[in-house]
């Protein structure tokens, strides 16, 4: 695993990795101390399935459903945002999912990621 700083004072990139397979925890530890010190990491060269990376997010946090958004039919932990989406309940027009809050709990009181601090996670 390769984790470079694309910018200040926050992202990195991280390559290296295949997150279809299974993690070893100190790899898996280095992923979270990479995302703690740079706030964003882009994991490189993915191509995930649904459940595949439902699975490698757990890394981070416990994935959570959103009963708010469309959820991929394989794993309702994992959303579907399109840009085709419209206000059903109002006028029509079309939503901008993402323009006035994050899909990432960053907004919660207790996002996500801390459910993994306090042990709560799955592993």
């Amino acid at each position: 695993m390769r984790c470079e700083r694309l910018a200040e004072p926050l992202a990195a990139a991280i390559s290296g990795l295949n997150l279809n397979a299974p993690l070893d925890e100190p790899t898996r530890a280095e992923l979270r101390d990479a995302l703690i010190a740079n706030l964003v990491v882009c994991i490189r060269d993915q191509h995930l399935a649904p459940v595949a990376f439902r699975e490698a997010m757990r890394i981070f946090g416990l994935p959570v459903a959103r009963a708010q958004l469309a959820q991929h039919p394989e794993c309702r932990e994992v959303s579907i945002i399109s840009s085709e989406d419209r206000d059903e309940l109002g006028d029509g027009r079309r939503l901008v999912n993402g323009a006035h809050w994050h899909t990432d709990d960053s907004f919660m009181r207790e996002p996500c990621s801390l459910l993994v601090t306090a042990g709560s996670a799955p592993f």
